[in-house]
């Protein structure tokens, strides 16, 4: 029984990794060969296209991050996550870890590398630097462009935890499922902050006589955001071990 559950450990491991390097391998390769035929075309990576890249990339990190944990599909995966020398937190923190650094870091990593490879490859060609557009994506030159940036960022973590979460809560179909719900709690939030809009134009309700700044109220939607993708990375550890501690019964 031990050698049989060493094997399955063993088969999980080699998985994992093998997927992280073919992810890996397919988006540095898909930057680095986006990159050259552009050039090839004397096509320059401007604005529309790095944004592209990064709008694709986004959901690619969705999809990644909403299935690390796909060995929780099966029975035997749950066991063999329960049954590793390795605790459950430990585990926990690896998948964690890769979903929230080790992923941006790569598709970062791919960004430059899709840059570089179209400025050389255009170099090489036609003979000259295209003088490309780059993003910065710590452009802070405010206050108001601070808060800005840190409600989107927040709204992003939000996202990606719920992704996160659902990875563990559902493990089969979980990006598909995610997303269903993420869509239907978009639709209500949508139509809630139409009415607030339409009560505040028609002066039933006035933010100015509150004495409430829209910078207070974009600092305390940033932190309820980054509140909300806390409690739903902490509320996926918990339903882990839930998962992992019952997965024999």
């Amino acid at each position: 029984m031990n050698m049989q559950l060493a094997k399955v450990i063993r088969k999980d491991s080699i998985e994992s990794m093998r997927t992280t390097l073919m992810t890996a391998g397919v988006v540095l390769g898909v930057s680095f060969g986006l990159g050259i035929w552009l050039g090839i075309f004397n096509a320059a990576c401007e604005f529309g296209m790095l944004a592209m890249y990064c709008i694709c990339t986004w959901f690619l990190w969705c999809y990644l991050i909403s299935s690390l944990f796909g060995s929780l599909k099966t029975k035997e995966g749950r066991i063999a996550m329960l049954m590793s020398p390795a605790p459950a937190i430990s585990t926990y923190l690896i998948r964690l870890v890769i979903g929230f650094i080790g992923i941006p870091l790569l598709i970062y990593a791919g960004y430059w590398l899709l840059w570089g490879a179209n400025e050389l490859t255009i170099k090489i060609i036609y003979d000259y630097w295209p003088n490309n557009v780059i993003f910065n994506f710590m452009d802070i030159y405010s206050a108001e462009s601070a808060m800005g940036t840190f409600i989107v960022l927040g709204l992003q973590l939000v996202v990606l935890s719920a992704y996160f979460f659902g990875g563990v809560a559902w493990p089969k179909k979980s990006f598909l499922k995610t997303s269903g719900i993420l869509i239907v709690i978009s639709v209500i939030f949508s139509v809630l902050a139409t009415i607030i809009i339409k009560l505040i134009v028609n002066n039933i309700f006035n933010l100015r006589t509150l004495d409430i700044s829209g910078m207070l109220i974009g600092w305390v939607l940033v932190a309820i955001e980054f509140s909300t993708s806390a409690a739903l990375i902490i509320l996926a550890y918990y339903k882990l071990r839930k998962l992992t501690l019952t997965s024999g019964k």
